[in-house]
C-alpha cells in the first residue's frame, strides 16, 4: 500500500503539478485547495506527509493551520513540508511556535528540485 500525501495549496497549478510528481513516485495524494476542507471537513486517512503552503487568503497563516492539524492528527507526527513563493514567510516561525525535528521549511521552486530527497528520506523514516 502506498503512502498518502496531503497537499494543501490554493495555488492550483501547484497543486497538479505536486499532484503529478508524487503519484508518479508512488504516492497517493490528496488535493486540497481550501484548508476548511480539512479543518472542518470529516476524519480522513491519516496521511504519512503533508505539503503545506504558508501563505492563505482565507486563514492567518500556513503556521496556524499547521497548529490546528497537529491538534486534529494527535502523535506520532506526521512530517510536514511547509512552503511559499514569499520568502518572507518562510523565515523564523511566530514566537512561541516550535515547529519540531519532522518540519522542513523551503522555498515552492526548491521544493521541486529537493522533492524525490524528501520523499527518499521520508521512505526510508518508515
Amino acid at each position: 500500500m502506498s503512502h498518502l500525501v496531503w497537499v494543501i495549496d490554493d495555488d492550483a497549478d501547484f497543486l497538479r503539478l505536486m499532484s503529478a510528481m508524487l503519484t508518479e513516485a508512488g504516492y497517493r495524494v490528496e488535493l486540497f485547495a481550501d484548508p476548511h476542507l480539512i479543518i472542518n471537513g470529516p476524519e480522513r486517512d491519516r496521511p504519512a506527509l503533508i505539503i503545506l503552503d504558508l501563505l492563505f487568503a482565507h486563514i492567518a497563516t500556513g503556521w496556524t493551520l499547521l497548529e490546528i492539524l497537529r491538534r486534529r492528527l494527535g502523535r506520532p507526527a506526521i512530517p510536514v513540508i511547509l512552503t511559499s513563493v514569499d520568502p518572507r514567510q518562510l523565515q523564523a516561525p511566530p514566537p512561541g511556535f516550535h515547529p519540531g525535528g519532522e518540519v522542513v521549511v523551503v522555498d515552492k521552486f526548491a521544493l521541486l528540485k529537493q522533492l524525490p530527497m524528501l520523499l527518499k528520506r521520508l521512505s526510508n523514516s518508515h
